[in-house]
């Protein structure tokens, strides 16, 4: 369901629908430690050179210490599953089931509930140095969260499905997206799909209450045939424009799409089609788009073009989250295996390798 892998110290950990986090060496691909103490499937991770925190449908959170497998801390509060979660350095937030984000305040002891999606949070992500949160739900909104001031300053409107993931642009970020970008779109006949839209732009709200974290006991631990040439065509012209760092948010959803969004504006500068089903995870460099699908495909796109380069196959089933780095990408699935595609392995070696 989730993965996060870091390749200077060849550690990757994955969350699935068996409850378990486990934790694989990227060299050997060996499995190195299960974590066990969810009771629900594990829905997301992040973690870092301390600690692991996982989020599950059991409604809670848990801090693990990686290293040695024990969970430190549980996190209780939200009423639904947890589906998505960022922490920095000062803070962490969660999304839910029960239509709401979490921002947990460990330094001040206390926790700022945000509500405004009418659905599932499927993502959130701090931005903007922490200053801002962007979430994304499946009222088929994504919405852009003042943390200090806990509501929300605007509303992307313009996915016709559930929207699974919304990454912002981090600081200093440059790409070549303009006002240009934004004409064409509105020059383009509009892709029918089977499902309405729905927008709710009314205002967020928050209210605030303290929580006692509890302590857990230790736990033992080829391209693709279908592609539609002229949608694709449609994203094929290369933006030539000056050097820009607007902020600007890439999301993903279920009505088959990439979106690529100017933060300040709320206007959508670029889609992206080529997935035949819906897009449930993507991540993005200076160079590439890389996103996942129930088409059981991943697919990497050029940044500065929006051209698909390649759809990578593999996988019997719904690609359900994806991880990227300088040397490799790495994708979940449905069907219980994790792919590392690596772009130094020629063909032949990568037949014996890509699967852990």
């Amino acid at each position: 369901m989730c993965v996060q892998f870091c390749d200077s110290n060849a550690v990757m950990m994955t969350g699935s629908y068996d409850k378990t986090v486990r934790i694989w060496c990227l060299d050997t691909g060996k499995l190195v430690r299960v974590l066990t103490g969810h009771s629900r499937c594990v829905r997301a991770l992040q973690f870092d050179e301390a600690k692991l925190v996982t989020g599950s449908m059991d409604h809670t959170l848990k801090i693990w210490n990686w290293q040695t497998g024990q969970c430190i801390r549980t996190l209780e509060g939200h009423t639904g599953g947890v589906l998505s979660l960022h922490f920095n350095s000062r803070m962490m937030a969660s999304g839910s089931t029960d239509h709401t984000i979490r921002i947990w305040n460990f330094s001040a002891g206390e926790c700022c509930t945000l509500a405004g999606h009418t659905e599932w949070v499927n993502s959130v992500r701090f931005c903007q140095e922490g200053t801002m949160l962007v979430s994304a739900s499946d009222d088929s909104t994504i919405r852009l969260w003042d943390v200090q001031l806990r509501t929300c300053i605007r509303v992307f409107d313009g996915h016709v499905g559930q929207v699974q993931i919304a990454v912002p642009s981090h600081h200093g970020f440059t790409h070549r997206f303009n006002e240009e970008d934004a004409l064409f779109q509105q020059q383009q006949p509009q892709q029918q799909h089977h499902q309405p839209s729905t927008s709710y732009l009314a205002a967020g709200h928050s209210s605030i209450s303290s929580f006692q974290p509890g302590c857990a006991s230790d736990s033992s631990a080829s391209r693709r045939n279908s592609l539609s040439k002229a949608k694709t065509s449609s994203t094929a012209t290369v933006t030539t424009g000056t050097l820009s760092k607007c902020p600007i948010i890439i999301s993903g959803s279920l009505d088959n799409t990439i979106k690529i969004w100017d933060m300040n504006t709320g206007r959508c500068i670029r889609t992206l089609f080529g997935h035949v089903e819906g897009v449930w995870s993507l991540a993005y460099d200076t160079l590439r788009i890389v996103s996942s699908s129930h088409d059981k495909t991943v697919r990497v796109w050029d940044l500065g073009s929006g051209k698909c380069m390649y759809a990578l196959e593999g996988h019997n089933g719904p690609v359900t989250s994806v991880a990227l780095s300088d040397t490799k990408i790495i994708s979940t699935s449905d069907d219980g295996d994790i792919k590392v595609w690596d772009y130094g392995i020629s063909p032949t070696e990568a037949t014996s390798t890509t699967a852990l």
